[in-house]
């Protein structure tokens, strides 16, 4: 059975898209800007780089996006972050607290 549900990752990334395109802002725009180069805003949009929660917050500024809208956002960029953090440390730590210990 299919959710309907994108992955976080390219959630925030069609919603940046979204946002981009309603304020009429071009890659070309985002990067004259100085918040990214055209080939990182467009990996960000397509879901694929973990993203930076300080980019997100300044791409939804520059699109002029409203501060519930903002705080979503950053907060899913916050969140995949930790969970990626999490993850991480989960798989790179020893199974048991006792071994984390050990030398």
């Amino acid at each position: 059975m299919v959710s309907g549900r994108l992955p976080p990752e390219e959630a925030l990334g069609d919603r940046l898209r979204q946002l981009r395109l309603q304020a009429r802002k071009r890659p070309i725009d985002v990067f004259e800007a100085g918040l990214l180069p055209v080939d990182e805003l467009l990996r960000y949009e397509a879901g694929l780089v973990r993203a930076n929660v300080c980019i997100v917050h300044d791409m939804c500024e520059y699109y002029g996006t409203d501060l519930a809208t903002t705080d979503h956002l950053v907060g899913l960029a916050l969140w995949m972050n930790t969970l990626g953090k999490l993850t991480e440390l989960t798989i790179n730590s020893p199974a048991s607290p006792e071994a984390w210990f050990e030398n």
